[in-house]
């Protein structure tokens, strides 16, 4: 019983612990204002780079995730949202699509819904 609710699917909690030690391990922080200074400088796309901070939460956000103890809590943490929004901000920017990218912002509560669900057959 314990070594199915390890081992779910496609998720093993097993290695959780090791994956969350490797990340917390990665200087994220320092790697992607550097990177940032350094592309900004050699292409001046300023602007659309700025977006590549949204790495850092969802650096810090998978470390959080990792740290679960269920296959629920893991899904349930993981950084929808510092995915959701800058999808939303590429679609804006790149292609001017700011009428129908609102669209994107459906998929947060169809992710926690079908969570829920999957998370509530895995019992």
């Amino acid at each position: 019983m314990e070594q199915e609710n390890k081992k779910s699917g496609f998720i093993n909690l097993e290695k959780f612990p090791l994956i969350r030690k490797k990340l917390i391990r990665f200087p994220v922080f320092l790697i992607i204002p550097i990177g940032y200074v350094i592309a900004g400088r050699f292409t001046g796309l300023w602007h659309p780079l700025w977006m590549f901070f949204f790495l850092i939460p969802i650096h810090f956000q998978l470390i959080f995730a990792f740290s679960a103890k269920s296959v629920k809590s893991f899904v349930l943490r993981l950084p929808i949202v510092f995915i959701v929004v800058p999808l939303f901000l590429i679609c804006g920017f790149f292609f001017n699509l700011w009428s129908y990218a609102w669209v994107i912002f459906l998929l947060l509560p169809l992710y926690y819904w079908y969570a829920a669900i999957s998370s509530k057959k895995d019992k």
